[in-house]
């Protein structure tokens, strides 16, 4: 998932490009579900600390205990929608 060490200098780099470029198109950046509470909190802290424009409050989860089909769990790649619905409700402020 995403860490500090990986997040904070990538925020900064896109940050000094806006500036350098006077780039003026809004700036969004998407949460993963699959993260924890509190490296969710810490992404809305830089995101405002950086003034970026908003959020995509998600995008899909690999989380397949939220399938209530169990042999549904076996199928790769992403979860959207219904299954979803439970893990972005912490992104709603």
């Amino acid at each position: 998932m995403h860490s500090q060490e990986n997040l904070l200098p990538l925020f900064e780099a896109l940050s000094i490009a806006r500036q350098k470029l006077s780039y003026s198109n809004p700036i969004f950046i998407k949460l993963s579900p699959d993260e924890s509470t509190e490296t969710i909190s810490l992404i809305m802290e830089e995101i405002r600390n950086y003034n970026f424009d908003g959020v995509i409050s998600s995008n899909t989860t690999i989380d397949k205990t939220l399938l209530k089909d169990y042999d549904a769990q076996s199928i790769a790649g992403g979860l959207s929608g219904k299954p979803l619905y439970r893990k972005i409700e912490c992104f709603i402020v």
